[in-house]
């Protein structure tokens, strides 16, 4: 009798053993991504083999996922991890960072710490990592089947992460998949069997995370220093990389001008043109109305503002806005210091086309979008008196000639040329192979005729002002002020 018993138990026990690891296999097998579309504050990937001084094929893939997701704009900061295996080899988040920079990514948007050794321990580290950078919102990347117990560890360490798998994982054929799949269903089992019975993971330090260029320290000195500076306690201040938002409206408005416009056109901008944040830190003053804009840039800067609306002071290393005239002049300017960090030798016409284009902007399909704007008219005028000079002579303009227009031609006909190529979508190209081309064709011109496919330019001048002259100024405001 206790036979059969001990029999029957035996039968229960392999009965629930094997459901148990039915059941973990399909959902590690199962488990999907985050959708498509989901934005997060920064890509975390997990650790994976070294080989010699180089990434693994098994790592590469996740370093190249992560890249993706930051090209296209869905985090603006990657965070690596994972430690060394080999005393001869670099640490892997190491080696992940500098296959990243050699890949064109922006040395100062990548994160790294460099002591984990196990999954657990890589999202641990990242914590620490993200929380003393403000990132709140994560992205796990990592092989498919390893996402099951890589989010709920994630989740359990108090990361606010989604899945983001691999979608070119080297874990393709059979035997590769089954191998892996065992050893996950295996680990998420024993991890779900220690967070059931509250057992520990691992010890890990509790030290802060090291950053690799330690911006936290360079932003704090800078804002110590900036606090000195404030003319009265109105101001507030808040960090939104790579910029330092100072404001004189109630604290909650200037964080709301800071994530609204400024992240989100650093985000949009950097997704379709720019890899490098400026290389230095520089400051977003936002003055509330015209009394304040003109007695501030006075008072700190020793500036009379030529201009109602707002400026980029290179030698201030700053933007000096009235933001009561609205975001759009703060977009145009934020676009200046990334043509000078990513296209230093970009002539004043494309400088100047893109800030303007930039002016009056929304989202569409996911990318910033130019609108028609208050340019379009005085451009119309000057089509109708003949007072457009040819492209080739306005991209051919060094800086004297282009500013020396004070009625503003020279930028509403770069702004309308840029606008036509986005409308065309040509854009984004255009300017890819004209940044590539710069050494052999600094002004842009014969780019943009291999762009459009045109010989005879003076005939697509004529058919771009016909199409200039049947714009009109009604458009949909879609950025927040």
């Amino acid at each position: 009798m206790r036979k059969r018993a001990a029999a029957t138990i035996f039968r229960i026990v392999v009965s629930v053993v094997v459901i148990a690891i039915v059941v973990a296999a399909v959902r590690v097998y199962t488990y999907e991504g985050a959708p498509q579309d989901m934005q997060a504050d920064a890509a975390v990937v997990l650790g994976a083999a070294v080989w010699s001084q180089q990434v693994s094929p098994v790592f590469r893939e996740r370093i190249n996922h992560a890249m993706e997701l930051y090209r296209r704009g869905r985090v603006h900061k990657i965070i690596f991890t994972g430690g060394q295996g080999n005393r001869n080899e670099p640490t892997e988040a190491a080696a992940a960072r500098a296959y990243a920079v050699s890949s064109g990514i922006s040395s100062r948007d990548i994160l790294i710490e460099q002591r984990s050794h196990t999954t657990y321990e890589n999202l641990v580290y990242a914590k620490q990592l993200a929380d003393a950078h403000g990132l709140k919102k994560v992205l796990i990347v990592s092989d498919p089947m390893h996402m099951r117990r890589a989010i709920a560890m994630a989740q359990d360490v108090g990361l606010e992460a989604y899945p983001s798998p691999t979608t070119t994982t080297r874990y393709t054929g059979f035997r590769s998949q089954f191998a892996e799949l065992t050893r996950e269903t295996f680990y998420y089992l024993g991890y779900s069997v220690r967070s059931l019975f509250k057992l520990p993971e691992t010890r890990v330090q509790s030290a802060p995370a090291v950053s690799e260029t330690g911006p936290e320290t360079d932003f704090d000195k800078h804002i110590a220093a900036l606090k000195k500076r404030l003319p009265s306690n109105d101001f507030s201040i808040v960090v939104q990389r790579p910029f330092v938002v100072v404001g004189d409206e109630p604290e909650s408005v200037v964080k709301e001008r800071a994530e609204g416009t400024i992240k989100w056109a650093v985000d949009k901008l950097k997704q379709d043109f720019f890899t490098e944040d400026p290389k230095e830190i520089l400051d977003i003053w936002l003055f509330k109305d015209a009394a304040s804009y003109k007695k501030h840039a006075r008072l700190l800067f020793n500036d009379n503002p030529s201009t109602p609306y707002g400026y980029y002071s290179r030698s201030h290393k700053a933007l000096i806005m009235n933001i009561s005239t609205g975001g759009g002049t703060l977009v145009h300017e934020i676009v200046h210091p990334f043509v000078e960090a990513n296209f230093p030798a970009a002539p004043p016409w494309l400088n100047e086309g893109l800030g303007s284009l930039y002016e009056q902007c929304g989202e569409e399909d996911g990318h910033i979008h130019g609108y028609v704007n208050w340019r379009l008219r005085g451009l119309q005028t000057a089509i109708k008196a003949g007072e457009v000079g040819s492209f080739k002579d306005l991209m051919a303009m060094d800086a004297n000639a282009f500013y020396s227009d004070s009625r503003g031609v020279n930028y509403a006909q770069s702004r309308y040329l840029l606008y036509y190529l986005q409308q065309e979508g040509l854009l984004f190209k255009f300017y890819k192979e004209f940044h590539a081309r710069q050494k052999t064709d600094p002004t842009g011109y014969e780019t943009l005729k291999s762009i459009l496919r045109e010989r005879d330019m003076d005939l697509f001048q004529r058919k771009w002002q016909k199409y200039v002259l049947g714009l009109s100024e009604v458009f949909s405001l879609r950025l927040a002020n």
